[in-house]
């Protein structure tokens, strides 16, 4: 009877430690992201940038949407600068992810288009 207490009490300590960690690694990530969204809004790109690329670089369960939303913003972000080839490796990670739209593949259009290679549009 003693033996099932103690490894109910093992099962229990082990997920609450489990539980502990994930929140606390899925809360850095997700305060990463913000930090970039609040850069990006206020237009300091570069800033914004730094928060997602850390933020991508935090693995946690789960976060498929959160990786597509920041390379939304990256994406976006090289647009607005002019820089379309590095918009359009972003734009190809987001199709690899399994996304699509109008707004991808017109981005994704324009990019090519001001890169001199129209050909390549999707």
């Amino acid at each position: 009877m003693i033996k099932r207490y103690i490894v109910l009490a093992a099962a229990i300590i082990c997920s609450l430690s489990f539980m502990i960690h994930f929140k606390s690694t899925h809360s850095a990530k997700e305060r990463l992201r913000e930090a970039g969204i609040r850069y990006y809004r206020m237009g300091w790109y570069d800033d914004a940038d730094e928060c997602f690329s850390l933020a991508l670089k935090q693995k946690e369960a789960f976060d498929d949407k959160s990786d597509k939303d920041i390379y939304y913003y990256l994406a976006d972000s090289e647009m607005k600068r002019g820089n379309y080839k590095n918009a359009i490796v972003y734009y190809d990670k987001l199709i690899k992810l399994g996304e699509a739209g109008k707004d991808l593949y017109g981005n994704l259009g324009l990019c090519y288009h001001e890169t001199g290679k129209d050909s390549e549009c999707y």
